[in-house]
């Protein structure tokens, strides 16, 4: 992929992103217009699991796309660390809230086991990238 065509690929992927994450934050509002009724119906949404899934995933979609900023990268390491350290933080407390909504849906069991397979490819994928991370995670958190 060319150097433009990978930039418009960033770009259309970072503006995805922020308008999904923005759009989600709805759901911490309590009243909020525009809410699904089929989402609000969910038996666990009671307990507080859609408000830390809506919560952690939407702030994971508004800080991600920095992580592909390559001067950020390469001019603010530290800084990358730390937007990293907090995307895979709120990744798996959003997975951990997706996994406990994905028991209790009232679409049926298909929605929940895809919804429960949905938010267990999600953790392992984000362990598996913790888990990669060249020097540790522990060093990133206290620099």
């Amino acid at each position: 992929m060319n150097r433009i065509a990978r930039r418009v690929a960033l770009a259309t992927i970072a503006t995805l992103s922020v308008v999904i994450a923005l759009t989600s934050y709805r759901y911490l509002a309590p009243g909020a217009p525009g809410r699904s009724p089929f989402i609000l119906a969910n038996r666990f949404t009671h307990l507080g699991a859609l408000t830390v899934h809506a919560g952690f995933a939407a702030t994971a979609l508004l800080i991600g796309p920095f992580q592909f900023w390559r001067s950020l990268r390469i001019k603010r390491p530290r800084l990358h660390r730390r937007i990293g350290a907090l995307y895979l933080v709120c990744c798996l407390i959003a997975g951990v809230g997706g996994l406990v909504l994905a028991f209790g849906p009232t679409t049926g069991p298909v929605a929940g086991w895809g919804f429960g397979l949905l938010a267990t490819t999600w953790m392992t994928v984000t362990a598996n990238a913790w888990r990669l991370v060249p020097t540790g995670m522990a060093i990133y958190l206290h620099n």
